[in-house]
């Protein structure tokens, strides 16, 4: 069983998770039973595991992960031993793992984490993890990530074939599945509203005066300047990633729909001093409306491919 205390974070750039929770693992040692007769203790209580290794021999599960980006480390550890022999091993641990993530759908994405833990040392044949019956258990009420939202955890066994020594091997893992969305308000407050009023207001050239050729260049540029330099300044904010996703085809599109507007100043400044002022004129209200519609097509376009 793994009882998810707290993650602490998740970094969309190194595709890992730093998670903290309590590990319990359960066997039978037959070389630990006792008898309870003449009202001895019914159960033994070891907080201290290294002086039990001195007093007898004890078998004790070394875990770590498999996909692991750090150390698992152990906070403190309970051992309990029933009369039986069976053994349940309390670990509160800390770690990291790397776990692939899909952010094509960048800031609406969902994304499934996963946790892989194995028996170090431990041939197939000898002993493996197998998930209890409870599995893995999250407090979604308690437990609070920023700006992700826990869905549901979920444990199972599964098979992974790697290579020991340049061998072929097959190693059984217990894999803890944490599925989460990302809430997409910071992002939207962040980056988007102030982005799309910012080229909203750039189309303000579009009911500005034909002859004011130098007045619509300045207010496209400072539209064009705004977006390069908010580009700059949200640069730790976005993942650091290769592939592009929807919130970076937002802002492509949106830097496009504000410089387009540089060439259609341009045209009508050609058209009014040639002496065709009905052409620039018929030019302004065309790019009133089809300037927005494009701009809300392309993002439709972009929501419908990123899905």
């Amino acid at each position: 069983e793994l009882h998810l205390q707290d993650i602490d974070a998740i970094d969309d750039g190194s595709e890992t998770v730093s998670f903290a929770g309590t590990l319990i693992l359960r066997w039978r040692d037959a070389r630990q039973a006792f008898d309870t007769a003449g009202g001895g203790a019914r159960e033994l209580l070891f907080n201290d595991l290294e002086a039990l290794s001195d007093l007898h021999p004890t078998w004790l599960p070394s875990v770590d992960l498999l996909n692991a980006a750090g150390p698992l480390e152990v906070r403190s550890e309970l051992l309990r031993i029933r009369p039986d022999g069976t053994c349940t091993l309390v670990r509160s641990v800390n770690g990291m793992a790397k776990s692939r993530l899909d952010l094509t759908r960048f800031p609406f994405d969902e994304q499934q984490v996963e946790i892989m833990l194995r028996l170090h040392g431990m041939a197939r044949q000898e002993a493996f993890l197998v998930p209890s019956g409870q599995g893995a258990f999250v407090d979604l009420g308690t437990l609070r990530v920023p700006q992700w939202d826990l869905r549901a955890a979920a444990v199972h066994d599964r098979i992974i074939r790697t290579k020991v020594f340049g061998s072929a091997v097959e190693v059984p893992v217990l894999v803890v599945t944490i599925d989460i969305a990302r809430d997409p308000v910071h992002i939207l407050r962040l980056v988007v509203l102030p982005l799309a009023i910012i080229v909203v207001l750039s189309w303000s050239v579009f009911w500005m005066d034909r002859s004011s050729l130098g007045d619509r260049m300045s207010v496209s540029f400072v539209g064009i300047l705004t977006a390069v330099t908010y580009q700059v300044l949200l640069s730790d904010v976005l993942p650091d990633i290769s592939y592009t996703t929807f919130i970076h085809a937002f802002i492509n599109f949106s830097f496009f729909a504000m410089a387009l507007s540089v060439p259609v100043n341009l045209l009508v400044g050609i058209h009014d001093q040639r002496g065709k002022a009905e052409r620039g004129d018929r030019l302004d209200r065309i790019c009133r409306w089809a300037f927005p519609a494009g701009y809300a097509l392309m993002l439709a376009a972009s929501w419908a491919y990123f899905r």
